[in-house]
């Protein structure tokens, strides 16, 4: 299973540039997946991500951060 093929498929049938995508993520794994595919990320997890664009443990905080992208 491939997650990064995954998100550009599930991006290519709504018609969606997968470069103005974000994808929220728990896990360092997720943050790569989604910079395999050509993405943003946020990782929502207490753990700091060094792959992700950006890191929060606050859930509040997420509208505020893709506003920012």
């Amino acid at each position: 299973h491939c997650p990064q093929f995954r998100k550009l498929i599930e991006a290519e049938k709504l018609k969606i540039n997968v470069e103005e995508c974000v994808y929220v993520g728990d896990s360092e794994t997720d943050a790569i997946a989604a910079k395999l595919a050509g993405m943003r990320s946020i990782i929502y997890s207490k753990k700091q991500s060094t792959t992700a664009d950006f890191n929060t443990s606050s859930f509040g905080a997420l509208p505020e951060i893709i506003k920012s992208l």
